[in-house]
């Protein structure tokens, strides 16, 4: 197959696999802190990507689907380092076949400031195009194994 016809059917699949949500997922790393809902414990991770209804994260251990985390998500803005604080549901998990130790945790928002929401909207316009939600293609998917998981709870 010559590059020319490599490429077109790369841009096909590309497009036929590309995310159809109400708020594109952006394929951003953020750090991030997050700790059980009322606990003191401070743990560390980082961002897969990011929606205004929630993100994807990598953790070092294992939670279950309804746990709900505190996480504050880190960026920078405007030359300022911006942090916001949110309440989340754990409602999908997965381990990334590549480290045995890492987890894969799908979070929505179930509590965030007015505040804190409209800096994150103001953070993620900036990676939408003209205003519009831009649909990611899936180039940043990872391998997960989450059937596997799944079925060992």
């Amino acid at each position: 197959m010559k590059n020319n016809q490599k490429n077109r059917a790369i841009s096909h699949f590309q497009a036929i696999d590309a995310e159809i949500r109400k708020h594109g997922r952006i394929p951003l790393l953020l750090p991030t802190e997050y700790s059980r809902t009322g606990s003191s414990i401070i743990r560390y991770g980082h961002t897969v990507n990011i929606c205004e209804e929630g993100i994807l994260i990598c953790l070092p251990e294992k939670y279950a689907v309804g746990d709900n985390l505190r996480v504050k998500i880190f960026f920078n803005m405007d030359f300022d380092c911006v942090c916001i604080d949110t309440r989340t549901e754990v409602v999908w998990l997965g381990i990334l076949e590549q480290m045995e130790k890492e987890y894969i945790c799908g979070l929505k928002f179930i509590e965030v400031s007015d505040g804190d929401l409209k800096k994150l909207k103001k953070f993620l316009k900036r990676f939408s195009g003209a205003g519009q939600d831009q649909k990611w293609p899936g180039l940043f998917r990872l391998s997960v194994r989450k059937k596997e998981l799944m079925e060992k709870r």
